[in-house]
């Protein structure tokens, strides 16, 4: 009896993909189904810190870029080599330093820009519009789903929450409720996504290019084994609130454009074609501050 309710489950959730647009052009959309769940599933987090100590014995510490680590592995693969080739393409798209997106169930393959910060003690979020609808559907929240809030970097809020309810939440945007009251006052543009959900903001680390993603036990049975690190300015580039930075050229899109236009040779990725030398203008009340950043890409 105990089995006869596990497999109903398992045949209830979707599958595990990954999402891309090949670079240089990006104009049309791959995805690869594995066919099955993901076998294992993990994140680690790098942080760059700097601590000062005190003759006090008391410490402040300056916080800088955060990331997470997201790796991938699925041993022997029911797809076989069929479904091995077709991580040659992405695997070289990923080295050239392209992105992709990557859900552990399909079927929970959604993530939303909140509408207004929330605060600590809140238990309901407001949702935009889901910007990644074109490529991974109008998926929905559903009670007992498990979500990510998080912020941008550097010193980037993140925390996690079930949903206890939802209303009137469609691809459009709504309201979720949470069962647990947020933990911070998040002072900067947040989204929210299920938590096994990772958008078109995953990239490959430079060290492990060269290594193969899927290896093979005499040819016959291929693994999966993959690393990749999330770019939350690739996240936040399909986030449709200010963020107090006015750029010069303004590299966001505008609030009125359609997030993200999949469709053309138009590269759907606003993020990707960055200039050499880019001018942000930080407004804070009356004061203005001007900083130059060199992006080398």
């Amino acid at each position: 009896m105990v089995n006869q309710h596990h497999l109903f489950l398992v045949i209830n959730m979707g599958n595990s993909k990954f999402f891309y647009y090949p670079q240089p052009d990006a104009s049309r959309l791959v995805t690869i189904d594995l066919g099955e769940m993901i076998g294992e599933l993990f994140s680690d987090y790098t942080v760059d810190a700097v601590d000062a100590d005190y003759r006090d014995g008391g410490m402040s510490r300056s916080v800088g870029r955060t990331r997470e680590i997201v790796n991938i592995q699925r041993d022997r693969m029911v797809g076989s080599e069929d479904l091995a080739i077709q991580f040659v393409a992405m695997q070289n798209h990923l080295d050239r330093g392209g992105v992709v997106g990557f859900c552990a169930d399909s079927d929970k393959a959604y993530a939303y820009p909140l509408s207004k910060r929330p605060r600590t003690g809140d238990q309901s979020v407001g949702c935009a519009s889901n910007p990644f609808t074109d490529f991974a559907g109008s998926i929905i929240p559903t009670v007992n789903d498990y979500v990510t809030l998080e912020t941008e970097s550097p010193a980037s809020l993140r925390e996690q929450n079930k949903i206890t309810s939802v209303a009137h939440i469609t691809s459009a945007g709504g309201t979720i409720s949470l069962k647990n009251k947020i933990a911070f006052n998040y002072k900067r543009r947040t989204f929210i996504r299920n938590y096994r959900f990772w958008p078109l903001c995953l990239r490959r680390p430079a060290g492990d290019i060269g290594q193969n993603i899927v290896t093979n036990e005499r040819g016959f049975l291929f693994s999966l084994d993959i690393r990749l690190f999330v770019d939350l300015s690739a996240l936040f580039a399909f986030h449709r609130s200010f963020d107090g930075i006015r750029r010069d050229p303004q590299t966001l899109p505008t609030e009125e454009s359609t997030t993200p236009p999949f469709t053309g040779g138009y590269d759907p990725l606003p993020f990707v074609n960055r200039h050499e030398i880019e001018v942000d203008v930080i407004q804070q009340h009356e004061s203005v501050s001007e900083t130059v950043d060199v992006n080398i890409t």
